[in-house]
């Protein structure tokens, strides 16, 4: 096979591929996210009136600029607790470890604007 086509194949299946985790990130939103974080990720979601603490509002670029993934991917899997945050908001046992980095980028993609490349999130935010 010649080196064009071996690239053009490799190509294809990383589309196909990142095409399915996006599909699969958005999944698991809608099924474990969505009731607190709402379709737009504002923390408007069916069940935010009964929570203690506001959802978290991943719109809100300011404050997801400052979050890291690592923090992001805590607590998704762990809850609220692992980080400090509300115990309202549970751990993602029932997502594939594989499957929540992509869960991740999904949340990001809330916020419109990305922070600078080479900014550095912090650990853990404050707000």
């Amino acid at each position: 096979m010649k080196p064009v086509a071996i690239f053009a194949l490799a190509a294809l299946v990383l589309a196909v591929a990142s095409t399915a985790s996006a599909a699969t990130a958005e999944e698991n939103y809608r099924t474990h996210c969505l009731k607190c974080h709402g379709v737009s990720g504002r923390g408007d979601g069916p069940a935010a009136d009964v929570l203690d603490v506001p959802a978290g509002d991943f719109t809100d670029c300011e404050h997801m600029n400052q979050v890291s993934d690592d923090y992001l991917l805590t607590i998704i899997r762990n809850g609220g607790e692992a980080v400090g945050r509300s115990s309202q908001m549970p751990g993602a046992a029932k997502i594939p470890e594989e499957e929540i980095p992509a869960l991740v980028e999904y949340v990001r993609s809330f916020c419109k604007e990305a922070a600078p490349a080479g900014a550095k999130a912090a650990a853990s935010p404050t707000e």
